[in-house]
């Protein structure tokens, strides 16, 4: 039986022969039976960087997956922190016409500043490398990114942040 095959099968029997859909019941099926064949599926693509936070199976982490061929090489950032979940990855253009640097970035809700404030830190130091895509999950709910306001402080650095790295 393929791999392919096998998934279905697994997440076939899930789907019918569990009633419960809580996540306690959930998380323990997946973790064991579905996401050992994802992660061998995951093999086909070439780099992968990945930050995955020290909870156990609490689902936290970012990563970047990126095609054969294409020439990566993570960062390590000066201003590095464990607590800021961010990923930044250097990627060189095939045409010799330039590099640019990738970010991904995913702030939880109710994240500490001071742990805001490293992520500007990092921001500020990945924007002085090269040019730089930034992506991610801000979680900064009272930013209405069409018209650039805001209410709280820290939305308010991190726009000011990305404005002043343009």
């Amino acid at each position: 039986m393929s791999r392919q095959c096998a998934l279905a099968h697994v997440l076939g029997c899930i789907k019918r022969g569990v009633t419960s859909r809580s996540r306690e019941v959930i998380l323990p099926l997946y973790s064991t039976l579905v996401r050992p064949h994802l992660e061998y599926r995951v093999q086909l693509w070439g780099p992968q960087y990945r930050r995955d936070m020290e909870l156990l199976e609490r689902g936290g982490g970012i990563a970047l997956y990126a095609k054969n061929g294409i020439d990566c090489m993570e960062l390590s950032l000066k201003n590095s922190n464990v607590q800021v979940e961010s990923l930044w990855v250097k990627i060189r253009d095939q045409g010799n016409k330039g590099n640019f640097v990738v970010g991904v970035y995913y702030k939880p809700p109710g994240q500490e500043e001071k742990v805001d404030e490293e992520f500007f830190l990092q921001l500020q130091e990945a924007s002085r490398l090269q040019a730089l895509i930034l992506i991610g999950d801000f979680n900064h709910p009272d930013i209405c990114w069409k018209s650039g306001t805001m209410n709280c402080k820290q939305s308010r650095k991190l726009l000011e942040c990305v404005e002043a790295t343009s």
